[in-house]
């Protein structure tokens, strides 16, 4: 088992896996707050702003919790 966790190949289907499962819980949880109005054959000006701004900002938040991470297993006080 510990082989697995130092092969680079299957580092890097994990890493891969856990990028598509993050990239679809943001679709999720934006699609849900932005498409209050209902669905029609185009995004609404507010909604296209609404899905930008949320995962931007659900981005903006995993990349600050992932260093938060980082910092406090390499020792760091913050």
């Amino acid at each position: 088992m510990d082989n697995m966790n130092n092969d680079p190949e299957m580092q890097q289907m994990l890493a891969r896996q856990e990028l598509f499962e993050n990239m679809s819980r943001i679709q999720k949880v934006c699609w849900d707050k932005c498409m209050t109005e209902g669905v029609d054959s185009y995004l609404s000006p507010k909604q296209e702003k609404c899905l930008e701004y949320c995962t931007d900002r659900f981005v903006d938040a995993i990349v600050i919790g992932t260093s938060r991470i980082n910092q406090r297993l390499s020792g760091g006080s913050r």
